[in-house]
């Protein structure tokens, strides 16, 4: 049989065990909250990292073209010259082969 002395004292214990798992969830609750803020600026600091190596990238990319293209304009002016050295020396045997005859 019950009696309103055990049921006040059941109570009371029920009432000290929700207040305990309350206390216990309010503190995983802000822990967790706290992870999320750290996780949150870290993904931030990634994400800025990643922004600045994209464009330090981008710009190494654009050097490398550019130099590449100079390069590519200096081998083919050599090359044209080199035709045009040639093409002038062909033209000077041909002009002096009659006159060889």
């Amino acid at each position: 049989r019950i009696t309103r002395s055990s049921m006040t004292r059941k109570i009371a214990e029920q009432l000290k065990e929700y207040h305990m798992l309350q206390l216990s969830w309010e503190q995983e609750s802000k822990e967790a909250m706290e992870a999320f803020a750290v996780a949150d600026a870290e993904l931030a600091e990634k994400n800025a990292e990643i922004q600045q190596l994209r464009a330090e990238t981008a710009a190494w990319l654009d050097g490398s073209k550019t130099r590449l293209a100079m390069t590519c304009r200096d081998m083919q002016a050599n090359v044209d010259q080199g035709a045009d050295a040639e093409t002038a020396v062909t033209v000077a045997r041909e002009t002096s082969r009659p006159r060889l005859q």
